[in-house]
């Protein structure tokens, strides 16, 4: 995935289900659909997946370090996200 993570940095937090250990990391680059971004943040969680408690599968999540670069909308009706260059 190209994610380099920062052990000596690795924290601890508590989630709705308890303590969850949580170690940074860096994206080298990050693209959904064409939009592409690099050097974005992440967090890696070695005990698993704080969103398993959906009915659904989460392979990941995207924030606002990767979304701030772009007009953002969510067109519900046709099920698509839209990303337009701020």
């Amino acid at each position: 995935a190209h994610i380099r993570t920062m052990p000596d940095q690795a924290s601890t937090g508590m989630g709705g289900g308890g303590a969850v250990q949580v170690i940074p990391g860096v994206v080298d680059k990050l693209c959904v659909a064409t939009a592409c971004q690099r050097e974005i943040p992440a967090m890696y969680t070695p005990g698993g997946s704080p969103l398993a408690g959906f009915s659904f599968h989460v392979a990941g999540m995207v924030s606002d370090k990767f979304l701030r670069h772009y007009a953002v909308t969510f067109d519900f009706t046709g099920m698509h996200l839209i990303l337009t260059p701020a």
